[in-house]
């Protein structure tokens, strides 16, 4: 940046003195060589037009080459000397234009595994060092007429035809793995990448459409495993058409206009009370009709919308139980935060400032943390929490057991709860492991001292195997299903009757 100024300043600089020579020396040689005035003025207007024409054909000189340059970065990618995604769609639609029959093109998205992680721990230097490796190993692998371009920070696109009696398609994914471990060796540092592949022309005849398709089956790929490749389908078409029209809902203002919440009441296994409710997000889209949060939240974490949503369904709970008078009779209202959320400083930050704010509702609420969410950055995590909890909140961690530092996380996290995750519930009564595991996970609980909750009871010999392993509360269809706030209001009115009737039969004489 500094050299750019440097030279922009020298430019004009010399440009400054050579104008200042020219006018004064020009001037001096006119006076000498002309005595008639009329003269003189004539030839001054010449010579001022001279410099304009001159300096103009400078100026355009100077613009011409640094659109040029422009141009070129716009269109190659300066680390590693590929097109960049612009130039790659007008190359491919060129190729794809010219196929012959009975050809195909194979298009391959590929990224880079953890790339983030490689520039947190490595550095970026070293991060530079795997894009410009694995950019030239890719160069060396495709020799044979294969169109590469860097299509994003840690993606990577390959365009190569494919003839009718050559091998499989999945010979050119394992020239790519090729490449990532001839990159790993000379690192000396693991590089794994996914692939999603889309084949042309059956997969689509423009750029656009192939890319589109390549990405797809790469997104598929997310969260089953790294150094995988897959291609992409007519099911995925389908799905690829729903997360669109997913996608742009929640990126509209008014998106939380088809938002609702049900509200799942906690009981003490023991005797039954309502100790507290689970906030649910539901959203019923105008074309797509009811759509699942397992389907939409992973989709807001993507696009960067899950903190609006979580701050929307805060804001929503609290005006609703509220307004209700439910809040005053519930111990405690559960609130899921999204995993991204509790890896983010900047929207844990908002959290606090949005609780500080609801001061009143934070005495009242739990955050409920899936136990993969938190496992980036366990110390960080534990500091913004303490900085929550001093606000009056509590903590649960939600799916326990199903990740690999759940003993970690209650060492380093304020945690006050743990919620055995349904897949253990399910089988409780029949499987003796799983029977095993869930007294582990119990008796965990108790020698932490925070509070263990089962989710998902359906069954009444599945609350009986929880009440005898002494598990503190449980939740499910078979005490309750999810009520809208209208009904919430109607069961805890119903269970504070009963329970005072209960209270008034007890009462001694």
């Amino acid at each position: 940046m500094r050299r750019n100024l440097r030279s922009a300043l020298s430019g004009a600089l010399i440009y400054a003195i050579v104008g200042g020579l020219w006018i004064l020396f020009s001037d001096q040689a006119l006076s000498l060589l002309v005595a008639d005035t009329k003269a003189y003025q004539e030839l001054q207007t010449y010579k001022g037009w001279f410099y304009v024409v001159v300096t103009s054909l400078l100026l355009f000189m100077l613009l011409s080459r640094a659109v040029k340059k422009t141009q070129t970065l716009l269109q190659i990618d300066p680390l590693t000397y590929l097109p960049r995604h612009f130039q790659f769609s007008l190359a491919l639609d060129k190729i794809l234009k010219s196929l012959p029959h009975g050809s195909s093109l194979i298009m391959m998205d590929i990224d880079i595994n953890n790339f983030s992680k490689i520039n947190e721990s490595k550095g970026h230097e070293f991060a530079d060092k795997v894009l410009l490796t694995l950019a030239n190993k890719l160069k060396n692998e495709f020799r044979d007429g294969a169109l590469i371009g860097r299509l994003g920070a840690d993606n990577f696109g390959i365009a190569v035809s494919h003839h009718e009696h050559s091998d499989s398609f999945d010979v050119y994914a394992s020239r790519v793995f090729n490449a990532l471990k001839r990159v790993s060796d000379k690192l000396d540092y693991p590089v794994q990448a996914s692939i999603g592949i889309a084949i042309a022309p059956g997969d689509g005849k423009r750029s656009r459409e192939l890319i589109t398709r390549a990405t797809a089956a790469l997104q598929n790929l997310k969260g089953k495993g790294e150094g995988l490749f897959g291609y992409f389908s007519r099911e995925l078409s389908t799905q690829l058409q729903r997360r669109q029209l997913i996608v742009h809902a929640l990126r509209q203002p008014d998106c939380f206009s088809r938002f609702s919440l049900v509200y799942q009441p906690q009981y003490n296994a023991l005797s039954k009370q309502v100790c507290g409710v689970e906030v649910l997000c539901r959203w019923h889209h105008p074309e797509l009709g009811p759509v699942s949060p397992a389907e939409f939240i992973p989709v807001a974490e993507e696009i960067g919308v899950s903190g609006r949503i979580s701050d929307w369904v805060i804001r929503q709970a609290y005006k609703e139980l509220s307004d209700s008078d439910c809040l005053a009779v519930l111990p405690r209202v559960s609130v899921n935060i999204s995993a991204t959320e509790f890896n983010d400083e900047l929207q844990l930050q908002a959290l606090t400032r949005l609780f500080t704010h609801y001061s009143h509702f934070a005495r009242y609420c739990q955050l409920e943390i899936t136990e993969t969410a938190a496992l980036e950055n366990p110390r960080a995590n534990s500091q913004l929490l303490m900085a929550l909890k001093a606000l009056g909140l509590r903590f649960s961690i939600d799916d326990f057991g199903t990740g690999y530092t759940s003993l970690a996380m209650l060492q380093n996290l304020p945690i006050d709860e743990i919620k055995i995750d349904r897949a253990f519930v399910n089988s409780v009564e029949a499987d003796t492991s799983t029977r095993r595991i869930v007294m582990s996970i119990i008796d965990i609980a108790a020698n932490f001292g925070v509070n263990s909750v089962a989710e998902g009871v359906e069954t009444d010999s599945q609350l009986k195997v929880l009440q005898e392993t002494q598990c503190a509360e449980v939740q499910g269809y078979l005490l309750c299903h999810p009520l809208t706030i209208e009904q919430l209001k109607v069961r805890l009115k119903a269970e504070r009757t009963q329970n005072a009737e209960v209270l008034s039969v007890n009462a001694p004489r």
